[in-house]
């Protein structure tokens, strides 16, 4: 059980917790590690954090309506809290549609009909050569969405220092830490890549196997038209025919939100979407990429199983942000 589940757990028995409450109870350490935990609880709409009677920030569960301290709706608007709220400008799904599920239900997804999402790396890796491309997803669009899309792009390209005098495969181009362990240069690898989307600063959205340059930007989904990126995500599910959706990206990041702001009901077929995050910890900028590319390799090469844990010491906390 990951740290954010037994949160979850223990305010189900005892609503209206605090942040020091919930650190000894549980006896996750330290009390800092219960706050950010519950930030990006309440961020995905599983919990409220809302100003209890002595006048502490307390933790109750979006469904829980009664508990040994109740907290009126009028506390929530004291607070000035919506009940949407708003992280780097995306709007987040109700908590309805946003529960905590297991990895042992990602072991059990049919590979073949799963969209594998991840994001995009500051690094890059240099070459002195173009390399052939494979699919890109342009290829799979509607005419009129794949000419949206690509005006984007250009439109973008000046404030970015694009730079295509060399074009490498999105997957070979990028090289943080996410695709060092998570997509090694093997036979399954390439196997997967159709299969795998790169939610990019540079180029919107594009397919691992799309040759890309080099830029200097990260992903912010205000670059983008509105509604555009989750139309070509949409339709590239229901071109494929997919049945399952895996994005390995952090909980609190541009690419979430974009995430967070599809209609994934749109998609005629689709089932279940997954959303997979590193646990919450010190040194994140090298230690949750890492688990994040460590579970993805695995995932794709079905070795994934329900007790992972990174070589960091990480667990991963997986929310089905879709699901019928």
């Amino acid at each position: 059980m990951t740290n954010a589940e037994r949160i979850i757990a223990l305010l189900r028995k005892s609503p209206g917790l605090d942040d020091d409450e919930l650190s000894s109870h549980t006896g996750i350490r330290p009390r800092q590690q219960i706050n950010q935990i519950c930030r990006r609880l309440e961020a995905q709409g599983l919990i409220r954090r809302v100003t209890g009677p002595r006048g502490k920030v307390v933790n109750l569960l979006v469904d829980s309506h009664s508990g040994p301290r109740k907290v009126s709706a009028s506390s929530t608007q004291a607070e000035g809290r919506p009940a949407k709220k708003q992280v780097l400008g995306a709007s987040i799904l109700p908590a309805r549609r946003a529960t905590t599920a297991r990895l042992d239900e990602l072991i059990r997804l049919d590979r073949r009909k799963t969209l594998i999402v991840i994001p995009c790396s500051g690094k890059k890796a240099w070459h002195d050569r173009s390399v052939n491309p494979g699919p890109s997803i342009v290829d799979g669009l509607p005419s009129s969405l794949a000419s949206r899309l690509l005006a984007a792009r250009r439109q973008l390209a000046p404030q970015i220092a694009l730079d295509e005098s060399v074009m490498v495969p999105a997957w070979q181009r990028y090289a943080g830490m996410l695709y060092q362990c998570g997509l090694p240069n093997t036979a399954r690898t390439k196997a997967a890549l159709k299969n795998i989307m790169i939610i990019s600063g540079g180029y919107g959205l594009l397919l691992a196997t799309e040759a890309i340059g080099t830029y200097e930007a990260v992903f912010k989904p205000g670059h983008w038209p509105a509604g555009l990126l989750s139309e070509v995500l949409l339709a590239c599910i229901r071109k494929r025919q997919l049945e399952s959706v895996v994005a390995f990206v952090s909980a609190t990041t541009g690419y979430r939100g974009l995430l967070n702001q599809i209609r994934w009901e749109q998609a005629d077929g689709l089932q279940s979407v997954y959303i997979v995050s590193p646990e919450s910890t010190t040194g994140a900028m090298v230690k949750a990429p890492r688990a994040q590319g460590e579970a993805l390799s695995r995932f794709i090469a079905e070795t994934l199983q329900p007790d992972f844990v990174s070589s960091d010491g990480l667990q991963l906390e997986v929310t089905l942000a879709y699901g019928r």
